[in-house]
């Protein structure tokens, strides 16, 4: 039997927004591992137990590191793989970070609901139907700026007996500052190897000390991965966020997915 969010996808006329590009982040120590392996491997999950996988975000950056009042040391520091959303085949898909689910870290209102009332097969049209169902552009999903409430169950026939996806909904709109972006990140999960060959790998965003590697730069460039980078700075490693995500932005507006 389908679930509540599978039955509001497919009962309504949902369009598909823009493909957006999907991100993988890590410390930048693993990543320039995964530059010369050339792959990212599954590894044992925490959350799904007796499974290796790998963990993907579509359209935003979401994944973040757990956080150190330290100053971090730039190998330290956040690095973003950004690849064509089909780069592999998905076992799962769920609009929330499941980690974060399962630590207990969402509001009683939606930690109620059971995870498995939104977990989607690995059809790779659902986060597209998602973000134009929720926020309509891919530029206001990246800014998590969802369709105004009475718009949004006016359009999809939402009702009283559509808990799940009021609780989703309103899970969009609750910030009590224990949970950033990921409360509506997209999470695709593989069982599969993603591959720096596959010609998928659009960009990797890593601290700008990487630069100096040459022949690692020139070999990521020469698999046609565009590398961006960022200053480091005498700063905690949650500060460096935002200029992920601004360099995501530019690279939107280049690609139409932002304006």
């Amino acid at each position: 039997m389908p679930n509540a969010l599978e039955r509001f996808l497919s009962r309504n006329t949902v369009e598909q927004a823009a493909e957006m590009p999907v991100f993988h982040t890590t410390r930048a120590y693993y990543a320039k591992k995964i530059l010369i392996e050339g792959a990212i491997k599954p590894r044992r999950c925490e959350v799904f137990r007796g499974e290796d996988l790998t963990y993907l975000f579509y359209g935003r950056p979401s994944y973040k590191m757990p956080e150190d009042m330290a100053i971090a040391k730039y190998w330290q520091l956040p690095s973003v793989f950004i690849f064509e959303s089909d780069v592999v085949d998905y076992k799962r898909i769920f609009p929330f970070d499941t980690g974060a689910f399962k630590g207990g870290l969402y509001p009683q209102f939606f930690g109620m609901m059971p995870l498995s009332e939104y977990e989607l097969n690995g059809n790779q049209d659902y986060p597209r139907k998602i973000v134009s169902a929720f926020f309509a552009t891919t530029e206001k999903f990246f800014k998590l700026k969802p369709r105004k409430l009475n718009e949004f169950e006016e359009e999809f026939e939402v009702t009283a007996t559509d808990e799940e996806i009021k609780a989703l909904y309103d899970l969009i709109e609750h910030n009590d500052g224990k949970v950033d972006d990921r409360r509506f990140s997209i999470e695709l999960q593989t069982e599969n190897e993603v591959l720096m060959s596959s010609g998928k790998c659009k960009a990797i965003i890593i601290p700008e000390e990487y630069l100096e590697n040459t022949e690692l730069i020139e070999k990521v460039e020469s698999q046609g991965i565009e590398v961006m980078s960022y200053p480091s700075l005498p700063l905690k490693q949650e500060m460096y966020y935002y200029a992920i995500y601004n360099v995501v932005y530019e690279l939107y507006k280049g690609w139409g997915l932002a304006r």
